[in-house]
């Protein structure tokens, strides 16, 4: 599968410097997290931070805004435009998919990793 790029390089920039905060801060509240001894349950609030952070990243990595995507835009830097090509348009959703399947996947075993660990 071809990834379709719906975002430009400003965009794309902004997600991952977005997602890497995010991911600090997720990790900054795993370490409080095991410093506090906080009950295990808790662990499982982790996933929201965590999510975050891997769906901005994804997206940065992979040009594609999940959110754009599924209105039928796209903002290669110069403001949001309609995908005309209904061929795009399924690639870049396909895209946006991948991104958020990859989010999920890697949000759930970073908290499953937490939830383990305490």
């Amino acid at each position: 599968m071809l990834i379709e790029h719906n975002l430009g390089d400003k965009g794309q920039a902004r997600r991952l410097r977005i997602g890497v905060v995010a991911f600090g801060a997720g990790l900054a509240l795993a370490v409080a997290h095991a410093r506090l001894q906080a009950p295990r349950p808790l662990a499982l609030g982790l996933f929201a931070p965590f999510f975050l952070s891997a769906w901005s990243i994804a997206e940065g990595l992979l040009g594609t805004s999940t959110l754009l995507a599924w209105r039928g835009l796209r903002d290669m830097d110069d403001g949001p435009e309609k995908i005309a090509d209904l061929a795009r348009l399924a690639r870049v959703r396909a895209s946006a998919r991948l991104a958020a399947g990859l989010a999920l996947a890697v949000s759930a075993v970073l908290t499953a990793l937490m939830f383990l660990a305490t």
